[in-house]
């Protein structure tokens, strides 16, 4: 794509609207370029879908949309960590 083409990800938002539009939770956010002095997986602006116990989130990579897909896990480390942290402040957590 050249300097002055749409990013590759608005044109994956544009084809994607049928599914965005049935997803129960749906955005756009960005990943930093590294973390820790590791390369990130989610760099860069990303598109978030939901349905059911699904979630998939679209990146770029060198030119090329990366897709991440994930099913509900009942227990996770960083679930784990919010959680946490929110009870620790005194908020309500369901």
């Amino acid at each position: 794509m050249g300097k002055h083409d749409p990013d590759i990800t608005v044109l994956a938002r544009k084809c994607l609207q049928k599914i965005w539009e049935t997803a129960g939770l749906r955005g756009r956010c960005w990943g930093l370029k590294s973390k820790n002095h590791r390369r990130n997986p989610y760099v860069g602006t990303n598109i978030t879908m939901a349905r059911g116990d699904e979630m998939v989130t679209v990146s770029c990579s060198d030119d090329k949309l990366v897709l991440h897909q994930f099913k509900k896990a009942e227990i996770t480390a960083l679930g784990t960590e919010v959680r946490e942290r929110l009870l620790a402040e005194g908020l309500p957590v369901a």
